[in-house]
């Protein structure tokens, strides 16, 4: 009978006192400790917990390290393996505690065992901790985002440049690539987008932590364990609002081409009766009519526009003239 129960526990960034009173009481009340390296000696995670429980040497302790492949067949073989160690004591009645860094629903190596577990009717249960994006901004006393803004984590570095296109706030763990070349990227996307600032933290809260608060200090970084934050310029202009929003969720969006921040307020254009409307349309000949074509106009869908826009229809007395022929 499956008596066993297995936690996947997160035991913080690097610190002893950013593990959760919760994940300590559980590793106390559990059979079996799981460390996810070994030895155990340099086993961050071990480390941790050393602090905090004195008498963790006399529980049982497993190490079984994950292997960091990039051919996913081999990783998955050694997810099996490890799975089966733990399913072994589960399968006994024991309670298991599988201690992970940081956040382990967040990028975690336990999560191919939680998956694996559970497919296979055993109890597993993810406890929550700190992760090491909320412990940087904490150290670096910023927020991870704010308002509306939206927020992109990511577990590498692949497809640098388009990731940093991106709105909102971008978090990058996990950098397996050369920093230097990363934090070149970086600068490079800077130059392009006046008050991008990106910061970062490797080896958070260890002995040779490393932290930049700026992006001419992104190359000094270095490790596996590092992570990198990077945040465009808040600008309220671009908060929700009578003269603003995006519709980022519509079908057609981005139904205009080379705008950073699409104005959907005028979705369908309010000047499009007028002939002298201040836009840059194109005509299309049919039979003996022109009809107004506005597929290349950005013009209404401009933040900076709005104001002229409601302007220029105040001007027509009334507005919008429905009965006004097509030009």
């Amino acid at each position: 009978m499956r008596t066993g129960k297995c936690y996947g526990v997160s035991v913080g960034p690097g610190t002893k006192d950013l593990i959760t009173v919760e994940a300590l009481d559980i590793i106390k009340g559990s059979d079996v400790i799981f460390l996810p390296t070994y030895p155990r000696e340099e086993c961050r995670a071990y480390r941790i917990i050393k602090q905090n429980v004195k008498d963790i040497d006399d529980k049982e302790l497993v190490c079984e390290a994950f292997l960091m492949d990039p051919d996913n067949k081999v990783s998955s073989r050694r997810h099996d393996e490890i799975c089966q160690r733990v399913r072994e004591y589960l399968d006994k009645g024991r309670t298991v505690a599988f201690l992970a860094l940081g956040e382990a629903g967040l990028y975690s190596t336990y999560i191919y065992i939680h998956e694996r577990l559970k497919k296979e009717g055993y109890e597993s249960v993810i406890v929550p901790g700190i992760s090491s994006v909320q412990e940087i901004c904490r150290r670096l006393n910023i927020p991870i985002a704010k308002g509306n803004e939206e927020v992109h984590i990511f577990p590498d570095t692949k497809d640098l440049k388009s990731r940093l296109d991106m709105p909102g706030t971008k978090v990058f763990m996990k950098i397996k690539d050369d920093i230097k070349d990363v934090a070149d990227e970086i600068e490079a996307a800077a130059l392009k987008k006046p008050g991008m600032r990106a910061y970062g933290i490797s080896e958070c809260g260890g002995d040779c932590e490393i932290v930049a608060d700026d992006i001419s200090e992104l190359k000094d970084l270095k490790g596996y364990f590092t992570v990198i934050i990077v945040k465009d310029r808040a600008d309220e202009r671009f908060a929700a609002c009578a003269e603003y929003f995006e519709n980022r969720a519509c079908g057609y969006y981005p139904c205009h081409k080379g705008i950073d921040r699409l104005n959907c307020l005028f979705c369908y254009c309010p000047m499009y009766n007028y002939e002298d409307c201040p836009g840059t349309p194109s005509y299309i000949k049919k039979g003996d009519k022109s009809v107004k074509n506005c597929t290349s106009c950005s013009f209404p869908h401009i933040r900076e526009n709005h104001a002229f826009i409601m302007e220029f229809l105040r001007s027509k007395k009334g507005g919008f003239d429905s009965q006004k022929p097509l030009i």
